[in-house]
């Protein structure tokens, strides 16, 4: 047997052909789903939204955000919207919500439009490949 090392060949083949086999990456965690975020989202919603967009998401002092009467598609896609978001709300504070608080509200408002599907996997580096129509 041919010997690389201490190592036998046949031992460093396996090894190669087990990590080839295996994409040679470790496996990132799975992303959560839109419906996980959105339970979240919801909650954030009622906090720091409903006020001025309306409990049902239908608008009060600010325009409705569900709906026929909503008018996110504007956005184009997930990271325009949550570009948006981020930036711009709430009105009386932009900016002052985590990350993952964004996220979770335009998982929300993505999922109560019908742009994606509660099951859909969704993190922030997914949120460009969503058209928003």
């Amino acid at each position: 047997m041919l010997k690389f090392g201490s190592v036998c060949l046949p031992v460093i083949l396996i090894v190669s052909l087990f990590i080839s086999a295996c994409g040679g990456q470790p496996r990132q965690p799975s992303a959560p789903t839109a419906a996980q975020l959105a339970e979240t989202g919801k909650t954030v919603y009622a906090t720091h939204c409903a006020e001025c967009h309306g409990d049902n998401e239908d608008g009060i002092t600010a325009p409705a955000i569900t709906g026929v009467n909503a008018r996110l598609a504007k956005y184009n896609t997930g990271q325009g919207l949550m570009d948006y978001v981020n930036t711009a709300m709430p009105q009386d504070n932009p900016g002052s919500l985590s990350q993952q608080d964004y996220l979770n509200v335009v998982g929300y408002l993505l999922v109560e439009n019908n742009f994606i599907s509660p099951g859909t996997p969704l993190d922030a580096n997914r949120l460009g490949n969503i058209t928003l129509k």
